[in-house]
């Protein structure tokens, strides 16, 4: 599974006021991915160096244990393991030691999909209803886009990431991959014509997985293990629980968590050692494995990672999400691989076979940070004598395009439908075009034609100008942005910020209010009325963000995606805002010519009016009445 951003965070769909500056955030990140540091330390000389930096980051950010497979000028110059594999038995971690990998599975999914596509026997454009038709999705767009096995190969299906209910599966039995599908068909959805836009969902390599079972006949853990591990030297790798004392123990908040039987197998449950990712890595870089054909062909493999079915890859980006391969950018240079996370675990692979380099982390923590800086470092290491490909010349923008595609714009591929009403808010953007430049906010991406475009220090293109079905879009990395008018920008803004303000205002001015009163300063039912219910609207989104953060600092998957006192609190709590917001709004407006304080007459009507609009685009999107567990 991938819960990070792209990714841990984003996954815990509730958590949406709480990531109320998430697109800001992302953007302090790119920018300073793009900047870097005016100083930087020199890039490690040599792979003990390397080691040295990396054992110093792993004791900073308290993580136990970490196993690395390292590539460079083609050859693997390292495979093994730095720090502990369990903290309470003092258990070293070594070469052998099984860390789980998260989403890197669904890697063999996309391998084991296009070894049936070499052998005639799948094509990806066959529409997924006419190899599976006994599991359940809905596509309204059906008729003119049906949903293809390329499409959930590459995300573009429209489906929401599986939800949190499906998260908090945890069957040791296990169940098998048709009935993990079949527990939960309400998260496949498609929200937009297949094939338009990406947004990560789980389900699809799943469903694939179930594909192969079909046409193969056999167990997918089977045909992988037969078909792809053996092959490629990955002898202890595993998509099943380990009891032997080989596997790692995963913490989450530095503490030890259980086994996570993920239902959805194929997408996020392989547990593999530094040699077993070692010699899967080599046959990413150059080609190598343990036999002497080919897992794949290296045309399959140029396939595997190249997006195809977005309507900026149509366009001709080449940049993006292609068959369980994402691409990234580094020292200027586009690299190709995947990530994961699950419960106390997380993982990434990086390669680029036409530099001969790559590597593997996995790690027993959910340090994000951590594993973040070990990546940089090693990516540095190995990058950083490359020279970066020369960029291609900047283009000169068609003044009509540019005047038409400047303005604002909103996300429109949220990874969860849940997030989408937050996110359309605080996700905007502005952008402007004019000359040979895309200008949005700190970032500068530059022409390559009229339609795409790149950062200054890339020779691929990330940015794409589109035109779908409501008008003008564009795609940035993986997001997908639609334009909006200022006058709707300018609204959403408004009522995001007197939201927040009301609530902060109504919590405290309650209380500071009730003093008085009992001290006898204030009298008045008429003025405990107008103050009464805005608060206790207040209060309500104060208590659900007490139940959202109580959850995620405990075991999240357990308490939300069942009936839990947080789950179920933070369902009561939307059902009393609502509630709350229109009673507040009927007695300001009642009582409005009552003898009470101007600014309390005022200040109450208009945060009542504030509420209830806000109750009517929670309802709208879903929100009142949040049931994370359903």
């Amino acid at each position: 599974m991938n819960l990070r951003k792209d990714a841990l965070v984003n996954h815990f769909f509730v958590a949406c006021f709480l990531f109320l500056f998430n697109s800001q955030f992302a953007l302090a990140q790119e920018v300073q991915s793009q900047q870097g540091d005016d100083n930087p330390p020199p890039a490690p000389a040599n792979i003990e160096e390397l080691l040295n930096e990396i054992e110093t980051l792993r004791e900073f950010h308290a993580i136990p244990g970490i196993s690395l497979a390292i590539i460079n000028n083609n050859e693997t110059v390292y495979q093994g393991a730095l720090g502990l594999a369990n903290q309470e038995l003092a258990q070293d971690a070594d070469q052998d030691t099984l860390f789980r990998i998260g989403s890197v599975s669904k890697m063999f999914v996309g391998i084991a999909a296009l070894q049936l596509v070499e052998q005639g026997k799948l094509d990806l454009q066959t529409p997924v209803k006419d190899l599976a038709p006994d599991i359940a999705f809905t596509n309204p767009y059906s008729a003119s886009h049906p949903v293809r096995v390329i499409h959930l190969l590459q995300h573009t299906a429209g489906w929401d990431d599986i939800h949190l209910v499906e998260f908090a599966q945890n069957d040791p039995t296990p169940v098998t991959l048709k009935q993990a599908l079949d527990f939960h068909p309400k998260s496949r959805i498609s929200r937009w014509p297949p094939g338009e836009r990406m947004s990560y969902s789980n389900s699809g390599h799943a469903v694939v997985a179930y594909i192969i079972q079909k046409i193969t006949s056999m167990d997918f853990e089977d045909y992988v293990k037969e078909h792809i591990f053996s092959s490629l030297g990955m002898q202890t790798a595993t998509y099943r629980q380990v009891n032997d004392g080989s596997a790692a123990t995963l913490y989450a908040n530095k503490q030890p968590v259980e086994y996570w039987h993920i239902g959805l197998r194929p997408s996020g449950a392989v547990n593999a050692s530094a040699v077993d990712m070692a010699n899967f890595l080599s046959f990413l870089v150059n080609g190598k494995s343990a036999i002497e054909r080919p897992v794949i062909t290296p045309n399959s493999l140029r396939l595997m990672e190249t997006p195809a079915s977005t309507l900026a890859a149509k366009a001709g980006m080449r940049s993006g999400y292609g068959i369980a391969n994402y691409t990234s950018f580094s020292h200027g240079l586009m690299l190709h691989g995947h990530n994961g996370g699950v419960n106390g675990g997380l993982s990434e692979l990086v390669y680029s076979h036409e530099h001969g380099v790559g590597y593997y982390i996995a790690i027993n923590s959910d340090a994000f940070m951590g594993l973040s800086e070990v990546a940089a470092v090693i990516k540095d290491y190995l990058l950083d004598s490359i020279a970066s490909p020369a960029p291609p010349k900047a283009h000169t923008i068609n003044s009509d395009a540019a005047q038409r595609y400047s303005g604002y714009y909103m996300p429109t591929n949220p990874r969860q439908e849940m997030t989408r009403f937050v996110e359309q808010v605080t996700g905007v953007i502005k952008v402007q075009l004019k000359e040979d430049t895309l200008q949005s906010g700190s970032f500068s991406y530059v022409a390559v034609t009229d339609q795409l475009f790149r950062k200054s220090e890339n020779a691929v293109a990330n940015v794409a100008l589109l035109e779908d079905a409501n008008g003008e879009a564009i795609q940035i990395g993986a997001q997908h942005f639609q334009k909006i008018s200022p006058l709707r920008h300018y609204l959403q803004q408004f009522f995001l910020w007197a939201l927040l303000a009301f609530v902060g205002l109504h919590l405290l001015w309650f209380f500071w209010w009730m003093g008085r009163r009992y001290l006898g300063k204030s009298t008045g039912s008429a003025s405990l009325q107008i103050k009464l219910w805005p608060f206790l609207a207040s209060l309500s989104l104060f208590v659900f963000f007490i139940a959202m953060i109580f959850a995620q600092m405990n075991d999240v998957l357990t308490l939300l995606g069942n009936p839990s006192v947080a789950s179920i609190t933070m369902m009561l709590a939307t059902y009393g805002f609502a509630v709350a917001s229109v009673i507040a709004l009927v007695q300001n407006v009642r009582l409005f010519k009552k003898d009470t304080h101007w600014f309390s007459k005022y200040a109450c009507l208009f945060s009542s009016a504030v509420f209830f609009v806000c109750t009517i685009y929670f309802a709208y999107f879903g929100v009142i009445g949040l049931r994370t567990f359903a």
